[in-house]
């Protein structure tokens, strides 16, 4: 959020002008997945409305940390702009389709079907829930309720619960509150049981130009179903009422959880700066027909057109926004590895 609100004081004096469109929020090239059914930009608990810069700059200035990175600074400036020159086309040709980049091929080719290995794998990732199960379940029966008006054919032991527990995987999200859970899914047999995943809403009330702030359920759902490439499917909701000693109600996200899913890594993905060139091209292409998308076209026309006067009119401040953050990042990452360090140096002594 920090980064955020860094951008935010960057454009004040803009904010008037500059569109506010449909956020992911936290655009980075490690939050860029691919599945079997899938590929670009997901995990979208920082989705809400701003203005149009803070995606483009924070994908930007992970562009020149993944150069540095890999050895490649040279060729930071020059992904970026094609990354910017993608969104661009994108804004001006709402049908724009590129090929899926290479690298998303050589990882689909490393995906297996053998579905019971991907389930014990992902069993593993569960920890213990803490709360009784029945417990669990009776929260649960929000989502089940909404699936069964929204999916009448499915069967109705679909969602029928078998396992579940904690999650607690990812950097940044460690910390978060999320689970995962396994139901029953088309058939009795258990190749097709499919998995859930259950996160905290994040409360993004220390951005200060966004427009949604609070920690809203449908604030993730709706915005990933106009951003995703191809959205999420069984999206719902669970809202923890408020108790005795709990503080607030906590408001959750639902979504399926993939088996084949591999999230990009700035230091282990890339063989050659193509890889990223390719993939930052992708994600312009996807920010460009996302970020103005409305539910009618009639609603998004202008609003593409407005961006893409904009895109044009603040490039060159993007650009060097992007190039004076990173070294801040750099800088801040810095100071605090010292700032391990010389807390290990002082804990060895003692």
């Amino acid at each position: 959020m920090k980064f955020a609100e860094a951008v935010c004081l960057r454009f004040q004096k803009e904010l008037g002008v500059i569109p506010n469109v449909n956020l992911h929020g936290d655009a980075h090239l490690e939050n860029y997945a691919v599945t079997d059914r899938g590929r670009g930009l997901t995990d979208f608990d920082d989705a809400t409305i701003g203005p149009m810069v803070l995606d483009l700059v924070r994908f930007g200035v992970s562009i020149h940390l993944a150069c540095r990175a890999n050895g490649w600074q040279d060729k930071a400036e020059s992904i970026v702009k094609s990354f910017l020159s993608s969104y661009g086309a994108a804004l001006e040709n709402p049908e724009l389709t590129i090929p899926p980049p290479e690298l998303v091929r050589r990882i689909r080719a490393r995906f297996t079907t053998d579905t019971d290995r991907l389930l014990k794998a992902d069993e593993e990732l569960m920890e213990p829930l803490g709360e009784p199960l029945e417990n669990f379940k009776t929260q649960f029966e929000q989502f089940v309720d909404q699936m069964k008006v929204r999916y009448p054919d499915l069967p109705p032991y679909f969602f029928e619960m078998k396992k579940a527990g904690r999650l607690k995987v990812g950097i940044g999200s460690a910390l978060d509150e999320k689970y995962l859970v396994e139901v029953e899914g088309a058939t009795k047999a258990r190749e097709d049981n499919l998995l859930l995943e259950i996160k905290g809403v994040t409360d993004l009330r220390g951005i200060s130009c966004i427009l949604l702030r609070k920690a809203k359920s449908m604030r993730p759902i709706v915005i990933q179903a106009l951003l995703a490439y191809k959205p999420y499917r069984y999206t719902g909701f669970i809202i923890v009422p408020r108790t005795e000693g709990s503080g607030k109600e906590k408001e959750f996200w639902v979504h399926e959880w993939y088996y084949n899913y591999h999230e990009l890594s700035i230091r282990t993905s890339f063989q050659t700066p193509r890889d990223i060139d390719e993939i930052a091209a992708d994600v312009g292409v996807q920010l460009g027909l996302g970020h103005p998308r409305h539910i009618s076209d009639t609603d998004s026309r202008g609003l593409r057109a407005t961006m893409a006067s904009t895109l044009e009119k603040y490039r060159e401040e993007i650009e060097q926004t992007i190039t004076d953050l990173t070294q801040q990042t750099i800088a801040a990452w810095d100071q605090f590895r010292a700032e391990v360090s010389k807390q290990k140096t002082s804990i060895n002594r003692k």
